[in-house]
């Protein structure tokens, strides 16, 4: 199975990078929208820096978006981690 995002480590912290798609049955896949997620967590899963693309994220003024995290259907970039591994604990603001 193919890692659906990119791990950027450093001492300081992990920067995780995903790219989402709209989920708009509307218009076939290659034409929707795509979105740029990335979460950034020190050592012990704190949240430090995060930021999306999408109009969801900056309507509500860098709170947390469906992409970055989300409990339905399409898990956020968080619930991705968990799935595999990379964090014990979803973060909250």
């Amino acid at each position: 199975m193919i890692q659906p995002f990119e791990i950027i480590r450093s001492l300081k912290s992990n920067r995780y990078e995903a790219i989402y798609v709209s989920d708009s049955e509307k218009a076939p896949i290659n034409e929707r929208f795509r979105f740029n997620v990335f979460v950034e967590l020190d050592p012990w899963d704190k949240l430090l820096k995060f930021g999306c693309d999408c109009k969801g994220f900056n309507f509500n003024k860098g709170r947390l978006c469906k992409h970055i995290s989300s409990l339905g259907s399409n898990p956020g970039l968080l619930q991705q981690l968990k799935a595999w591994g990379e964090i014990n604990e979803v973060p909250t603001l």
